[in-house]
Parts: structure tokens; C-alpha cells; sequence
């Protein structure tokens, strides 16, 4: 009980804002995933919820618990769209973005998410939920030569919108992910995430340290 006093006191610092991220695989399949959110909250910890965004489309009261008391940021991935599509996407509402995420193949699991993302975060704004919705977008040798424009086309989207943009990984040699051809794109974001986060550019993801590491 003594330990357990000292980390609730060190982590419900009002000074050290600590952030607590209910992540992966799917926070939100919890039954008490509200709940669990609300008492984080409450004693004083800045919660983050990442998650795929289907639980969104299919649960009315899931919706009206984490509204009434949501996260500080809404986590959602969008890795398999092109800006062509998303701008299409941009233009529909809530009904017509269900509507075609019910055509995408099972199989298609990003393709999935990055529709459940976009649903989720547009229901949110629509509701006037206080919630920042965050996309992780990453980075791949499909999207690195118009991920600019993707980044840009999800704030547009979804007005207010932080993107987090990380490179993919490679496993060994048996798949590798970037070869050197890529990496001058790659380093081309690289530099502008720098540049951004040193500017305060809207939409751009306040992680420094890590973009230098990458660098």
C-alpha cells in the first residue's frame, strides 16, 4: 500500500501533466473502457486513446459514454489511402463513409482502419466532442512520394487534426523495407517534420527527439 500511494502521488503530479495511453490491440473492446478512461481522469492523468475506430461506427452507447467524458486525444492509424482518395472520402458524410467501409474486402485490415479513423474522428467533431483526434500515418515506400500531400489532405479532413507519421520497419534482411533509392524521400519528411516542429506548424506531431534519432 505505501508503494502503491508513492506512484498514484508521482503520476497524479498536477505539475508533470503525465500521460497515460490506453493502446494496443484494441483498448476499446474493453467493457469498462469508458470508465476506465473517466477514473484516469479524474485522477489527473492526460489520457490518450488509441484505437481502430470500428467500435465508433457500431456501438450508440459506447459513443454517448466516451463523449460524455473522452479522452484527451483519440489515436486512430491511416496507412492505405492515396490523397485522391481521401479528398473523395472528405466530401461524404458519416452514412455514405459506413456505407463504403462495409465494401472493403476483410482482408484489407488498414484499408478498414483508415475508414474507421476518418468515421470516428469526423462523429466526434459533428458531436462537438473536446477531443484532438491524432492519425498515426506510416511512412512506406507506397506513400513516401506523396505523403506530404496526405498529411496535409487529413487536416483538411478532419480540421484540427494532429498527424503522427513514423517509417515503417523492415524485418532482417528477408524483408526489407527501404532500400537506398528511397531514403533521399525519406529524409526530405524527415527535415520538414524537424522544420515544422521547430516552426509550431499546425498539424505537425511535437516529437523532436525522435525525428533527430531518425535523422
Amino acid at each position: 500500500p505505501t508503494w502503491a500511494a508513492a506512484i498514484k502521488t508521482e503520476l497524479t503530479s498536477p505539475e508533470k501533466k503525465v500521460e497515460c495511453n490506453r493502446f494496443g490491440g484494441s483498448p476499446e473492446m474493453l467493457p469498462d473502457c469508458a470508465g476506465i478512461i473517466a477514473d484516469c481522469k479524474e485522477a489527473g492523468l492526460v489520457v490518450n486513446l488509441t484505437t481502430p475506430g470500428r467500435r465508433f461506427m457500431q456501438d450508440r452507447q459506447f459513443v454517448a459514454d466516451i463523449a460524455a467524458n473522452p479522452p484527451n486525444i483519440l489515436a486512430m492509424s491511416f496507412d492505405d489511402m492515396d490523397p485522391i482518395e481521401l479528398a473523395r472520402i472528405s466530401k461524404m458524410d458519416l452514412g455514405q463513409i459506413k456505407a463504403e467501409w462495409k465494401t472493403v474486402p476483410p482482408h484489407w485490415g488498414q484499408r478498414q482502419k483508415a475508414y474507421e479513423g476518418i468515421y470516428a474522428a469526423r462523429l466526434m467533431r459533428e458531436m462537438k466532442v473536446p477531443v484532438t483526434p491524432l492519425f498515426n500515418v506510416v511512412i512506406h515506400p507506397g506513400n513516401v512520394n506523396h505523403l506530404k500531400e496526405i498529411l496535409v489532405m487529413i487536416t483538411e479532413c478532419v480540421p484540427g487534426a494532429l498527424a503522427n507519421p513514423y517509417p515503417a520497419q523492415s524485418f532482417g534482411n528477408e524483408f526489407p523495407c527501404w532500400f537506398p533509392s528511397s531514403l533521399p524521400a525519406l529524409r526530405k519528411h524527415i527535415l520538414g517534420f524537424i522544420e515544422g516542429t521547430l516552426e509550431g506548424r499546425l498539424g505537425v506531431t511535437r516529437r523532436l527527439h525522435y525525428y533527430v534519432a531518425l535523422e
